[in-house]
């Protein structure tokens, strides 16, 4: 679907002069569909990753053929930096840690999901992580969606207050 959307884009944009169109097109277009529903199921086999991934090089070679570089030759990292394109794992990342803050704070009314956040008061000074870590002995389990929202909070812990209770400053600092 993400591909039959990019080369939609391709087609229709032949005689666009502004690459900054292709982009918010590619943005508003392809990437919700590569992006639907990742607080819920958020890819972690490599497979899977490499084909969300492979999606948005095309777009960036695509791009680059616009501006004069040979197809496969084209600077995939300089044109994500130019156009200021995040890699689509960070942006899972940031949409898990937003997830987490809102369901904390109670701007997701979802007690069943509430529930399943363990806080722990952290002592002494090696582990400054404000959500608990379980054994999980399967892989399936270990990269459900609530355990990976867990995992990436603890990592983010040190860094970023979840009780702050704006969403703004949050997504500021993330």
């Amino acid at each position: 679907m993400a591909y039959a959307l990019l080369g939609f884009i391709g087609r229709s944009t032949r005689g666009f002069k502004s690459h900054d169109s292709m982009l918010v097109l590619y943005k508003s277009i392809v990437r919700p569909v590569l992006e639907y529903g990742t607080v819920i199921w958020s890819p972690y086999q490599l497979g899977h990753v490499e084909d969300l991934k492979r999606v948005q090089t095309r777009f960036l070679r695509m791009l680059g053929a616009r501006l004069g570089y040979a197809y496969m030759e084209t600077l995939v990292l300089q044109l994500k930096q130019r156009f200021n394109l995040q890699s689509l794992y960070h942006r899972r990342i940031i949409f898990d840690l937003l997830f987490l803050f809102k369901l904390i704070n109670g701007l997701v009314d979802c007690p069943a999901l509430l529930e399943m956040v363990d806080l722990s008061v952290p002592r002494g000074t090696r582990s400054r992580t404000v959500f608990c870590r379980k054994f999980l002995p399967t892989n399936y389990a270990f990269n459900s969606s609530v355990a990976r929202i867990l995992r990436h909070g603890g990592v983010w812990s040190g860094q970023v207050d979840f009780f702050l209770g704006s969403l703004s400053p949050f997504k500021e600092k993330i």
